[in-house]
């Protein structure tokens, strides 16, 4: 352990304040809880080859070709692609999702949602975008997870007056990408 200087002294006709004592101990707590700092870790002390691989943070991933079907009318928001994640304490995940979007019909109001669910919550969302014939798209989400396995989804919506096109689809999504990153926190 470091020398610690006291930074609050007792002089004549101070108040006891309990926050001066506390200021006076806040260095050796820091230390006694983990406090990892220049006095107690040598310079060049953890280096990458001494931490294991998935110590701070988990990674995975999906991704395809594609095309993966994506039908319009009253169906609603329908997964796309997912990742899983086994994270073993509650963390942050951070995601995210892109691909080519391409109408199989060309209808006359094209439009399109998409969104990014993480363990349940919605980790981001664009409700309702104009999407000509053909767009790449790329969405990005965070959200608090707890330990256990995280599914991670990218969904989609269309917003289409096609019910049905002649190949019984209305859009492709293809070349995708998903990456999921849980990080400690």
């Amino acid at each position: 352990m470091a020398l610690t200087y006291h930074t609050r002294h007792l002089e004549d006709q101070d108040v006891i304040d309990p926050a001066d004592w506390v200021q006076n101990h806040a260095d050796i707590a820091g230390e006694f809880n983990g406090h990892l700092d220049r006095d107690n870790v040598p310079e060049l002390g953890v280096t990458v080859d001494r931490i294991a691989p998935g110590t701070f943070h988990t990674v995975d991933s999906d991704e395809g070709v594609g095309p993966v079907a994506v039908t319009g009318g009253a169906i609603g928001w329908q997964d796309v692609c997912e990742v899983h994640l086994d994270v073993d304490c509650d963390c942050v995940i951070e995601a995210d999702w892109g691909g080519i979007f391409s109408w199989t019909t060309a209808p006359s109001e094209p439009n399109v949602g998409i969104r990014l669910l993480i363990d349940g919550s919605l980790g981001h969302q664009i409700p309702r975008v104009y999407v000509p014939l053909r767009r790449s798209f790329n969405i990005s989400g965070v959200a608090n997870a707890s330990r256990g396995i995280v599914r991670v989804v990218g969904q989609m919506r269309l917003f289409t007056d096609v019910t049905s096109s002649p190949v019984g689809k209305d859009a492709d999504v293809s070349h995708y990408q998903i990456i999921a990153v849980a990080r400690t926190r």
